[in-house]
């Protein structure tokens, strides 16, 4: 990916309840460019359908 921003988005067959959320990346005295790392992120959830 060439840039300095991403995005994923993630649609599940039925609705979840998550407890926590993990955002990983390869740790930096492995990694060729450190600064690649992701420094921000948000978690978006939307609530489809009845209920």
């Amino acid at each position: 990916m060439a840039g300095s921003r991403g995005q994923v988005t993630v649609q599940l067959l039925q609705a979840v309840r998550p407890f926590s959320v993990s955002l990983e990346h390869i740790p930096p005295e492995i990694s060729q460019l450190p600064s690649t790392a992701p420094q921000r992120f948000r978690v978006l959830g939307r609530k489809v359908g009845p209920g």
